[in-house]
């Protein structure tokens, strides 16, 4: 992914390179907002199922005395829409966090494309006369559409190892042997699937 980024850095100017630090930013309020919303969940459930539990820590306390919660009931509505409030918060950030990154491939592609027409134009006249035009055009085409994805893919990549590292690390927190074992079965599980065909076409070849 290193090697990655340094290629997608080289193809870009201050005023990208200033965007992408931006976008970068982004994710990683994004990746807060993700443990956040898992984070709450499992004081909320308590709260609701055993209310008593949580009104006892001194924090709460402080905190009910600030806020003029006089009851239980009062608490569990407050955390509640506490709750609606953060997700709906993180739901419209991550809306907007989508249309920003949208925004930025499809301008950094009419960028690049601008320049890819400049360096064609720029080239000599026996350039053109030596290529066909078709044949222009066709690699023109080819090259930005292999560019925009490649950048749609990385960028998807960026997003989602952020958010998954987020999010495991924020279970680990909450529950590690829970997630230990979880992640232990899945990679036994999947490395059961991922083998399953390969021994058949082994076992056909045999």
């Amino acid at each position: 992914m290193i090697k990655d980024f340094k290629k997608i850095n080289n193809t870009l100017n201050e005023k990208k390179k200033k965007q992408t630090l931006l976008l970068f930013f982004m994710l990683l309020i994004g990746m807060v907002f993700e443990v956040l919303g898992i984070g709450l969940l499992l004081p909320i459930i308590t709260t609701i199922v055993s209310p008593e539990k949580i009104m006892g820590y001194k924090i709460i306390k402080e905190l009910n005395l600030f806020l003029d919660i006089k009851s239980e009931v009062e608490f569990v509505k407050f955390s509640l829409l506490f709750l609606i409030v953060i997700y709906f918060i993180k739901s419209i950030f991550l809306l907007y966090l989508s249309y920003f990154q949208n925004k930025f491939i499809s301008k950094l592609t009419v960028d690049t494309s601008d320049f890819l027409f400049k360096n064609y134009l720029n080239k000599s006249f026996i350039f053109h006369l030596n290529k066909n035009s078709s044949e222009l055009i066709k690699n023109f085409q080819v090259e930005i559409t292999g560019y925009r994805n490649y950048l749609v893919s990385f960028l998807q990549l960026l997003t989602e190892s952020v958010l998954a590292v987020s999010v495991i690390f924020t279970l680990l927190y909450i529950e590690f042997k829970g997630t230990i074992l979880v992640m232990l079965f899945s990679y036994y599980y999947l490395s059961f699937f991922i083998n399953l065909p390969r021994k058949k076409v082994k076992n056909g070849v045999d």
